[in-house]
């Protein structure tokens, strides 16, 4: 549990540093960006694209009450 917590006062461009270096680092969290900058030092971005290729949203399956599951190309029929 986090429970310290430290207040830090930028000026406007300092600001918008820290906002470009979030960019870069393809994060829009700020407490979790400061955290590992202090801690770890850098903040290597990982492209995610291909991944996220890989998942299918649960909206492509259809399960009907035949308990059988459809999605383009693959059917699967189950039983209890």
């Amino acid at each position: 549990m986090r429970d310290k917590q430290v207040s830090v006062r930028f000026t406007n461009d300092e600001m918008e540093k820290v906002h470009e270096r979030m960019a870069q680092a393809g994060t829009d969290n700020r407490e979790n960006f400061m955290r590992r900058m202090i801690l770890e030092g850098n903040i290597q971005p990982v492209d995610m694209k291909e991944i996220k290729k890989l998942n299918i949203p649960l909206s492509d399956y259809i399960v009907n009450t035949t308990k059988t599951i459809t999605y383009p190309n693959f059917s699967y029929t189950y039983a209890e």
